[in-house]
């Protein structure tokens, strides 16, 4: 936060918390004395107030708790000999995941989350697709080939023709 100018080098995290708590406390006594005012509209946007406040800090602390969480499961993936894209895919996908629940914590373009986490994992299935079919296109046709023989009912066993005589030139009947 520092870094990007929103607070001093000398703010610490429990002086930012205990700042939260009494904006909060202001805002809580705030309404109560609208109420004892007897000003119905000032408490009311004042209570929306709080209580948006709260949803954007609790999305805050979803969106917090996923990018621990993300780290976390990264590592012990990691850790476990996986190198490559899959620590980085695992990290990313429950980031995004995060993002999406804290936004719509948050109540935040709830249409826009959702339409962004569709597209995104419908454009997944897409580019899983178009490369299983145009990369694979050998491995696809030998599958669909197993999956075509396996759903094929049987066919009865043919029953045996009566023998015939051979034609004058030595060669059996056609039939």
């Amino acid at each position: 936060m520092s870094a990007l100018g929103f607070t001093s080098e000398s703010t610490t995290p429990s002086r930012t918390v205990g700042t939260i708590v009494m904006i909060a406390i202001m805002l809580f006594f705030a309404i109560k004395a609208a109420e004892l005012l007897q000003s119905p509209i000032i408490a009311i946007m004042l209570a929306q107030l709080l209580e948006l406040g709260g949803r954007v800090l609790f999305g805050g602390v979803i969106i917090l708790g996923g990018f621990v969480f993300a780290k976390i499961a990264s590592n012990l993936v990691a850790g476990t000999g996986s190198e490559g894209w899959l620590p980085a895919i695992l990290k990313w996908s429950i980031i995004a995941l995060s993002v999406a629940m804290g936004l719509r914590f948050m109540g935040l373009a709830n249409e826009i989350v959702i339409i962004a986490f569709a597209s995104i994992i419908g454009s997944a299935a897409i580019a899983c697709a178009l490369a299983f079919g145009l990369g694979g296109r050998p491995t696809a046709h030998k599958l669909l080939e197993q999956w075509t023989d396996a759903n094929r009912r049987p066919m009865p066993p043919a029953r045996p023709r009566a023998p015939t005589a051979p034609t004058a030139d030595g060669d059996p009947p056609l039939v």
